[in-house]
């Protein structure tokens, strides 16, 4: 009886271990299936900018992307990739759509400002000072960037790192906020911007000083100006005070 008993144990211990083992062996091949098979590899890539196509020569960046595991597709690292092969792309969203699809979307950056050196040499930059490309002036309906007898040395491709430029840059961006349009900004050696504005209006603002203030200081004098009916011809904003004068 003990020896049938034994027996009975024995082989129930034989099932479970086989069974164990074949549903281990399963997940095995499954595991690889899903790392190896084809089923998984990346077959096909939407790529878009500025809700239409990518053209052809950005699409060739994306063609060593085709055949990977979308599993072990890291996002992150890709998106670094693409923006050191399209250093003109600001921001880079990419979708995995199972089981073998990926979406890619293109942010391109937008010039924001015409840098000139000494009025001689012109470049269009962006929000972040990134150099677009070295134009001539001509038809160029953006607000100006002015720097005189400055060691500014723009590349093409390249940011400036220089605080200088982003304060400009930060500048022009308030003024946007508050509806006044520059037309140019001059940086001038002794840290002074002048602004020429619209309707012949000059305002001078300290580099020294919080940018932000002096903006919201010459948004206030122009609003009370245009309710008295009298543009000032100069603003100074250096000072603790803004000085208008008429």
């Amino acid at each position: 009886m003990k020896f049938f008993k034994k027996r009975r144990r024995l082989i129930i211990f034989t099932f479970k271990a086989i069974v164990s083992f074949v549903v281990f062996l399963g997940m095995v091949v499954l595991v690889v299936y899903f790392f190896t098979g084809d089923y998984f590899k990346i077959s096909q890539i939407d790529c878009e900018k500025e809700k239409s196509s990518c053209s052809d020569k950005e699409k060739t960046f994306l063609v060593d992307f085709l055949g990977e595991n979308i599993f072990l597709f890291d996002t992150k690292r890709k998106i670094d990739e693409i923006k050191v092969k399209l250093p003109y792309v600001k921001t880079v969203d990419i979708q995995k759509h199972l089981p073998h699809k990926i979406s890619i979307r293109l942010v391109f950056r937008q010039e924001s400002a015409l840098l000139g050196l000494n009025e001689t040499k012109w470049y269009l930059i962006d929000e972040e000072s990134f150099v677009l490309a070295e134009v001539e002036k001509k038809g160029e309906s953006l607000p100006e960037i002015i720097f005189m007898n400055s060691n500014l040395e723009p590349q093409v491709g390249r940011k400036l790192s220089n605080p200088e430029v982003s304060a400009c840059l930060l500048v022009i961006k308030l003024c946007q906020d508050n509806f006044i349009l520059v037309k140019k900004l001059t940086y001038l050696p002794e840290m002074s911007i002048t602004l020429d504005l619209a309707d012949d209006i000059y305002a001078t603002l300290s580099a020294k000083k919080e940018i932000t203030s002096q903006v919201d200081s010459l948004q206030f004098v122009l609003r009370q100006s245009k309710i008295e009916g009298k543009l000032p011809k100069k603003i100074d904003l250096r000072f603790s005070k803004p000085v208008a004068i008429y």
